[in-house]
């Protein structure tokens, strides 16, 4: 994996050498009023009044994130929750976003008045489509009247019993990209019909690996079909879909950077944008995962992320808690435009989508 970070990381040491591009003070402050629109940030804690939440909520306030991602950890009680959304939507119009796939990885569950879902391959296999759309709908009513807008789902990867993270979890439709197109697409009209975005994932596809990315890195070279690839090119060509997650994935069958997607221009911009029409909205997944962390300083993988195509930075801020996280990283962009190492260009294109998102 040394090599994959060369690739990416070759102009890092000459940073705080490079001549400052961003002069003006005008210019530095669009810079970052737009990388902070590209941070869906993590916090500690399950209350409004900890230090924390608060410290998020002051960013979002600041511009200085355009989001929220809530995980396990920040999951209380039903008015501790409510609590939270609600101090965070005061702080302008962020996104707030969980994972709501159902099975087991449903955020919020009976203890906070939710009704239990089942997992994917229960829906895709018991289910029929018009009885999905409507437990999807039922689940995103519920995230609204939580506060919740954003929710991290579908999973478009084919179902392989021997995926650790996948397959042994059920948290695919099917093994048939068919079938998983169907119910993605049920998933997709029934929270949008409540009025809650949603992002298909993990591009390029995480069905067929053999490792979890919350570990470390993950090739699947050697193990990906192209048949994994579907899902996302028939879902894209419906136009329903709004976002993509990309996933923690080397794939030396769609690039030979030797970088995960969420840090590859040539899967990113190159294959789903370019060769699938992709034009929406991409979004990593957290950037603090074991698949990044082991290749890349969370600096490095958030100006790396941005100048692959990555719309909006997952940072679930999980790993060491750090309340100026997202004024850092926001300076982090705004240092890298000025060497050069990134665009405004993009810096902007990525914001614009976000924030179409937002309006939508």
């Amino acid at each position: 994996m040394s090599l994959s970070r060369r690739a990416f990381l070759r102009t890092g040491a000459a940073l705080l050498a490079a001549p400052a591009i961003l002069s003006s003070r005008p210019a530095r402050a669009a810079v970052e009023a737009d990388a902070g629109q590209t941070l869906l940030m993590g916090f500690a804690g399950d209350a409004a009044n900890g230090a924390s939440a608060r410290a998020l909520a002051a960013h979002l306030a600041a511009g200085r994130a355009g989001g929220v991602m809530f995980l396990g950890g920040n999951i209380g009680t039903r008015n501790e929750l409510v609590g939270l959304t609600a101090l965070f939507r005061a702080e302008g119009d962020p996104l707030i976003a969980v994972d709501q796939e159902g099975g087991r990885v449903q955020r919020l569950s009976t203890g906070q008045g939710f009704t239990r879902m089942p997992r994917a391959s229960a829906v895709g296999s018991q289910m029929s489509v018009a009885e999905a759309r409507g437990l999807y709908a039922a689940a995103g009513r519920e995230l609204v009247a939580a506060g919740f807008n954003f929710n991290l789902a579908p999973v478009v990867d084919l179902h392989d019993p021997a995926n650790p993270v996948i397959g042994q979890n059920g948290r695919a439709f099917s093994g048939d990209p068919e079938v998983v197109v169907r119910f993605a697409e049920a998933c997709i009209d029934g929270f949008g019909s409540a009025g809650v975005h949603t992002a298909i994932k993990h591009f390029p596809g995480h069905g067929t690996s053999r490792g979890d990315s919350h570990e470390g890195p993950v090739d699947v070279t050697r193990t990906w079909k192209g048949e994994e690839i579907l899902p996302f090119q028939r879902l894209i060509a419906t136009g329903k879909v709004e976002a993509v997650m990309a996933g923690h994935l080397v794939n030396g069958q769609l690039s030979n950077d030797g970088l995960p997607a969420t840090l590859s221009a040539a899967m990113i911009d190159g294959y789903l944008r370019g060769l699938l029409g992709f034009d929406g909205l991409v979004i990593s997944d957290d950037l603090d995962m074991g698949a990044v962390r082991e290749v890349a300083t969370l600096r490095e993988a958030v100006v790396g992320a941005l100048g692959a195509g990555i719309d909006l930075l997952i940072l679930s801020n999980s790993l060491e808690p750090d309340p100026d996280l997202a004024a850092e990283a926001v300076g982090w962009v705004a240092a890298a435009v000025a060497s050069g190492e990134l665009s405004a260009a993009r810096v902007a294109e990525a914001a614009g989508r976000v924030r179409r998102m937002k309006r939508s």
